[in-house]
C-alpha cells in the first residue's frame, strides 16, 4: 500500500473449467463483502468485485487474471468459491503472488467452510477465512490497515509449521 492512498482489496469469485451451471448466479457473497468494508472502512480502501463466471469457456482465465492484478495491483485478494473450483483458489493465488509477492490472499466462500486442507497447503494463500466473512473480513482489514498481519482476528485460519493455526474461533450466528 502506497502512503496516503487507499488500500486496494480484490474480492473475487472464482469459476473452474469444471462449472457446469446451467444459470448464471450473482455473486452474493463478495457483494455483502464490499458492503460491509465500505460501510466500516469508507474511504480507506478501494473494493473491485471480480466475478471469473463471467470470462468465456473457450478463453483460458490465466492471462484475463493477470492483467487484472497487473492493472489494479490489489494489497488484498479475498477468494470465493465452491469446492469444484478448489484448483481456481490455487491459480488465482499464484497468479497473484507473482505479480505481487506482498499481497495478503485471503480464502473464503463455501469452499473455505470446510477447511479443506488444500487451502492451508497452499503455500500463496496466507489467510482462511470459514465463514461468513461481513465481521471478520472487516476485522482483517482493519488489522491489516493498523500494520498487523490478520492473525489477530477471531476466525482466521492460517498454516504454521505444518499446523493450522486460528487465535480463536468465531460462532455462528
Amino acid at each position: 500500500m502506497k502512503p496516503g492512498s487507499p488500500l486496494k482489496i480484490a474480492l473475487v469469485n472464482l469459476a473452474s473449467e469444471d462449472d457446469n451451471w446451467v444459470i448464471m448466479m450473482v455473486p452474493l457473497g463478495i457483494q455483502y463483502l464490499s458492503s460491509a468494508l465500505k460501510a466500516s472502512l469508507g474511504d480507506q480502501i478501494e473494493v473491485f468485485m471480480g466475478d471469473m463466471g463471467l470470462i468465456p469457456r473457450q478463453t483460458p482465465p490465466e492471462p484475463i487474471v493477470t492483467g487484472f492484478l497487473q492493472s489494479f495491483q490489489p494489497d488484498i485478494i479475498g477468494l470465493r468459491g465452491f469446492s469444484n473450483q478448489k484448483n481456481a483458489y490455487g491459480m488465482v493465488a499464484r497468479l497473484a503472488k507473482e505479480v505481487n509477492p506482498n499481497c495478503t490472499i485471503v480464502a473464503g466462500g463455501p469452499h473455505a467452510a470446510t477447511l479443506s486442507p488444500s487451502l492451508f497447503d497452499d503455500e500463496n494463500i496466507d489467510l482462511v477465512v470459514p465463514l461468513e466473512g461481513e465481521i471478520t473480513f472487516v476485522e482483517l482489514v482493519k488489522d491489516i490497515l493498523e500494520g498487523g498481519d490478520g492473525r489477530n482476528v477471531d476466525g482466521v485460519y492460517w498454516q504454521e509449521g505444518g499446523h493450522r493455526q486460528c487465535r480463536q474461533s468465531r460462532r455462528r450466528r
